[in-house]
This record gives C-alpha cells, sequence and structure tokens, in this order.
C-alpha cells in the first residue's frame, strides 16, 4: 500500500512540475515576444523622433559686413532698402514691401519672378525687436525666425536662423537664405549712408 501511494505521488508530483514547465516556457515565449515587440517600438520611434528632431532643427545661414551697425539695421528694416536686396538670384525680385518695426507689428514683402510667372508673400509677425542686436519673429505658416546682429571691430555679423519647411531640401532652403544674406551685404557694401542722416 505504501509502494502505491510513493507511486502515485511520485506520478502526481511529475505533473504538476511538467505543468509548471510548460507555463513557465508559455510564459517566457509570451514574455520575450513582449521584450521584441516593446524593443520594435522603442527603436522605431526613437529613429522617427531623431529624424523628427533633425527635422525641426533651425537652419543658419550668416554674414559678415563691413559696415557700421546703424547702416546694417537701416537696410535690413526699411522698406525702400529691402525692396533692393531682398531677392536670392538676378531673376527675382520684391517689388514692394511693407514693414512694421514693433513687437507684434507685420511685416510683408511681395517676392516675384521678373517674367511675372509666379510669386508669393514672405509675410509675418514680429515677436521681439532689440534695436540694433536682435529681431525675432513668426511667419504666417508658423515658423519661426532669429536675426542677430553682432558688431566685430568695424563690422558687423549678421546671424540668422529660421525653422525649415517640409517641402524644399535643406540645403536648397540653406543656400536660398544664404544667397538672400550675401545680396544683402553686397547693396549694404555698395551703398553707404552717413549715420547722421539716419533715422530710426
Amino acid at each position: 500500500m505504501i509502494t502505491n501511494e510513493f507511486m502515485w505521488f511520485n506520478i502526481f508530483y511529475s505533473l504538476i512540475r511538467y505543468l509548471i514547465t510548460f507555463l513557465s516556457i508559455s510564459s517566457q515565449r509570451q514574455y520575450n515576444k513582449k521584450i521584441e515587440k516593446t524593443k520594435y517600438f522603442f527603436k522605431n520611434n526613437f529613429i522617427s523622433f531623431i529624424n523628427l528632431k533633425k527635422l525641426k532643427a533651425m537652419i543658419t545661414v550668416q554674414t559678415s559686413i563691413n559696415a557700421p551697425i546703424e547702416v546694417v539695421w537701416k537696410c535690413w528694416t526699411t522698406p525702400e532698402d529691402i525692396t533692393k536686396w531682398y531677392s536670392a538670384s538676378e531673376t527675382w525680385h520684391t517689388p514692394r514691401a511693407a514693414n512694421d518695426l514693433r513687437k507684434g507689428g507685420s511685416f510683408s514683402f511681395r517676392m516675384e519672378a521678373k517674367d511675372g510667372s509666379m510669386g508669393f508673400d514672405f509675410a509675418g509677425t514680429y515677436d521681439e525687436i532689440i534695436l540694433h542686436r536682435e529681431i525675432n519673429c513668426t511667419l504666417a505658416d508658423g515658423r519661426k525666425v532669429k536675426i542677430v546682429f553682432l558688431p566685430e571691430e568695424g563690422t558687423v555679423k549678421v546671424e540668422e536662423s529660421f525653422d525649415p519647411e517640409s517641402t524644399n531640401s535643406i540645403e536648397i532652403q540653406r543656400n536660398g537664405w544664404q544667397a538672400i544674406l550675401d545680396n544683402f551685404k553686397q547693396y549694404v557694401e555698395n551703398n553707404r549712408y552717413p549715420i547722421n542722416n539716419l533715422f530710426f
């Protein structure tokens, strides 16, 4: 009788161990699947996050202008001057410009191809103005722009940073904005103004 009880005990014990092992393996497999799914989720979303950060990172262009800060500021902010330099190539121009240079003020530069084939308004609102130092604005499409003016021993470094748009490549956008800034440099250095005749 003892032998039979012992035998049944061993059988029962073995069944219990088998069941526990089976459940453990099954749970481990499910656990491993969840781990793999989690890894895949974070990997792909992290890559997407990195790409988004790259897309959102501001593009910066800059130039150094051989002119006093008063002249540089005047040429950058006066509509009459803006219409003479605000273009990326000789085939484009800015026939008109409006500029309300104050916090909350708006600006609008009409950019057109000289052959009349296309054109658009470059417009936005000023968020902050620091005279002779910094201009912050928001474009009509919500993108941010920051322009910093840094006087350096008779020259002024102009650094312009802007949020990229999603239509054109980063390189095309950087080259376009840099071309406009280079035009500005050429215009300022070729059109000097007596400082005592400048109004702000």
